[in-house]
């Protein structure tokens, strides 16, 4: 055998190809002229559709569907009808067909097109099918009322999903006729019955149900029910189990799902999938957090480095001063100590050598300069003082405390600090250490500046 290609069963490829037509060929209308017509004595109907151009396609109307399609005693070959249905491939001869669960003559169908068009129409220009004014369900729904029949399979499978998906969710059920004349009163009342005595406890309604015919569904398609639907209060979710086709409902309802246990998916939470997604989101944020605690750490323990070495500094400075102090106040001492001396000295020296009169005047010479002398040492010691206290308030000022307290602060880049404008690039990262805290900035432009 020559190439790889796949070899498939007979039995194997026939189910293949039934799933691409349930996927992709369900709930579809086909339009022909009955060409054959054989009723069966198994109470099935087989058919065979033609079109102008000479196309056929063959079909089968089972037992179970022929006594729901009104008259269907009327078919007769070479009417015009348009069928509704499933397209598969019969597995006993291979065949191509298609399952009609429910046909209807050219001027019926036109018949029940124009009513869905005429009042989408209405309906449409009063705003009902907007989006803007469509009701958000909430995220958690925890309360749910259900109008459908009590007996379907649809509110089996809905409540299946619902309890498996979220164990404490509330189910509400008010039983309704959901095909035929009276389903749309019934409908109606349940959506009035949960507006009013549920109105407080219910998070959304669904009505539907499942899977049938056009004529089966065409209860959703009543003007009254549209109303009520956008006059609830309470949001609504339409799952009227059809997939390809629109009811008038689905276009009212605030959303709409293909099958009532695609609704229950929808409004529903997995709460094992909702705990992981809990606990993953706390482990991020713990792994933020605790990733920003370092980081403000390993700033802060730089930043007091930084300060505890000038602070260093500026105890060595202060303790310098004190000591240029004392040394300035010693010498000083020492310098009257020295006059004072040489004064007595003198003053003995004059006592002996000279008349009374000649020792007053010059101990009165002497005074005088004395007087000038402690003035101008005074003076100069003044002037000293004020120098040593500038440089003490000059070297407070250096302090970065001081500094930030004035209004300036200190850009860094990483872990360098910014001193010129060129060191940094549009889009830089910066850090700005304040008085009382830090700021994380971009840059968005630098220049330089003008000369005054």
């Amino acid at each position: 055998m020559q190439g790889e290609g796949k070899i498939y069963k007979i039995t194997e490829l026939v189910q293949n190809i039934n799933n691409f037509f349930e996927t992709n060929y369900s709930n579809i209308y086909v339009e022909g002229e009955i060409s054959e017509l054989r009723p069966a004595r198994s109470g099935h109907i087989y058919l065979t559709l033609k079109d102008d151009r000479g196309s056929i396609l063959r079909g089968v109307i089972f037992k179970w569907a022929s006594q729901r399609i009104r008259n269907i005693e009327d078919l007769k070959i070479g009417n015009c009808v348009i069928a509704e249905g499933n397209l598969n491939i019969y597995s006993g001869s291979s065949n191509f067909q298609m399952i009609i669960v429910n046909i209807f003559s050219m001027d019926e169908k036109g018949k029940w097109q124009q009513e869905f068009e005429k009042l989408k129409k209405v309906l449409g220009s009063k705003g009902y099918f907007d989006p803007e004014r469509k009701r958000k369900l909430p995220k958690v729904v925890k309360n749910v009322g259900v109008i459908t029949s009590s007996t379907g399979a649809a509110i089996k499978d809905l409540v299946s999903v619902l309890k498996r998906r979220m164990s404490d969710v509330k189910i509400v059920l008010y039983p309704a006729t959901v095909q035929g004349k009276k389903a749309p009163k019934e409908i109606i009342r349940g959506i009035d019955f949960f507006n009013t005595i549920y109105k407080d406890d219910l998070d959304a309604i669904i009505i539907g149900r499942g899977g049938g015919s056009m004529e089966d569904l065409w209860c959703f398609n009543d003007g009254k029910l549209a109303d009520t639907i956008f006059g609830s209060r309470l949001p609504i979710v339409s799952a009227v189990g059809h997939e390809r086709d629109f009811t008038i409902s689905d276009l009212v309802a605030d959303v709409r799902a293909a099958t009532p246990t695609a609704a229950a998916e929808l409004i529903s939470i997995d709460q094992s999938d909702m705990f992981f997604r809990t606990r993953e989101s706390l482990l991020r944020t713990y792994t933020i957090i605790n990733n920003r605690f370092n980081l403000i750490e390993l700033r802060f323990g730089k930043i007091r480095e930084y300060i505890f070495r000038y602070e260093n500094r500026i105890n060595t400075l202060s303790q310098r001063f004190d000591t240029a102090v004392i040394q300035i106040g010693d010498a000083t001492l020492k310098k009257f100590d020295k006059i004072r001396n040489i004064y007595s000295e003198l003053k003995n020296r004059l006592y002996s050598n000279f008349s009374m009169e000649k020792v007053e005047l010059l101990q009165e010479k002497l005074s005088s300069f004395t007087v000038n002398l402690l003035r101008s040492m005074k003076n100069r010691f003044k002037i000293t003082q004020n120098i040593i206290i500038q440089m003490g308030n000059r070297l407070s000022g250096l302090s970065p405390f001081s500094i930030l307290e004035r209004g300036y602060s200190i850009i860094y880049k990483d872990d360098s600090i910014v001193k010129k404008y060129m060191d940094v690039e549009k889009g830089d990262k910066l850090r700005a250490i304040l008085h009382n805290g830090e700021l994380d900035l971009e840059v968005l432009n630098g220049r330089e500046r003008k000369k005054i």
